[in-house]
């Protein structure tokens, strides 16, 4: 993927289970320089990390060849094994199953960071549950049956917008040939499990604000789009190419 940029950064919450307050305050420190290390390890970078006893804040730069989910899969794992085998926790310690996962623009990095920071502040106005459905709340998503769901279930909200041009900005997307090449992204964003947000473009260039599901790579998903629409509008009548 020559010639490509890609910023991929999320702001992610994961819970103890069942919400205990399990995160000690000597912990913390090493806690977040040991979720730092997993996050490097895997090419990407903490950007800022804080928390309460009972749950944590990431702000992540995942690669972009990495899905959200499986970055998840490796910080909880590792961490909550990593707790357990230095036997200076409250009880047993386990992540819950399920986060909450949402892209966040650069504009609206240093917003998070200061969010992040100021954990201490934030919960003297608010408990931990206020703050995560109305976060999750924010991002347009609804926590079905409340509380009980809010435990274990995913709430991811990965928007992206794409910018790609054609083979040396060629004007190859005419009129005629636009509406075509517009359902053909929107096809594939959904063939993908993802959501279509906006498509647009000019004669040399498309753009695409789509949602996309936690388990794929960013990376992955905007070459499959790319590549495959490329073949099937040649396969059409070659006037794309």
């Amino acid at each position: 993927m020559s010639s490509t940029y890609i910023d991929s950064k999320y702001h992610v919450i994961i819970k103890t289970l069942n919400e205990e307050p399990l995160i000690t305050a000597y912990q913390r420190d090493e806690l977040y320089r040991y979720i730092h290390g997993i996050v490097r390890n895997h090419d990407g970078r903490a950007l800022q990390i804080g928390g309460r006893e009972d749950h944590l804040h990431l702000l992540l730069g995942i690669h972009p060849e990495s899905a959200v989910a499986d970055m998840l899969r490796l910080i909880k794992a590792n961490s909550s094994k990593w707790l357990n085998e230095r036997g200076n926790c409250r009880g047993w310690f386990r992540w819950q199953p399920g986060y909450a996962a949402f892209t966040v623009s650069p504009a609206q990095v240093p917003k998070v960071q200061r969010f992040i920071t100021n954990q201490e502040e934030v919960h003297r106005r608010m408990s931990c549950g206020h703050e995560y459905h109305r976060i999750i709340e924010k991002h347009g998503l609804e926590i079905e049956g409340g509380t009980s769901d809010c435990q274990r279930d995913t709430h991811a909200w990965l928007g992206f917008h794409f910018v790609f041009s054609t083979k040396q900005r060629m004007p190859l997307i005419s009129s005629p040939l636009q509406e075509r090449v517009f359902r053909t992204l929107a096809e594939l964003v959904a063939e993908q499990q993802g959501r279509l947000l906006e498509v647009g473009g000019m004669p040399d260039h498309v753009h695409l604000l789509a949602e996309i599901p936690r388990t794929v790579a960013v990376a992955d998903f905007l070459q499959t789009i790319k590549s495959t629409s490329s073949h099937r509008l040649d396969q059409v009548d070659g006037a794309c190419s």
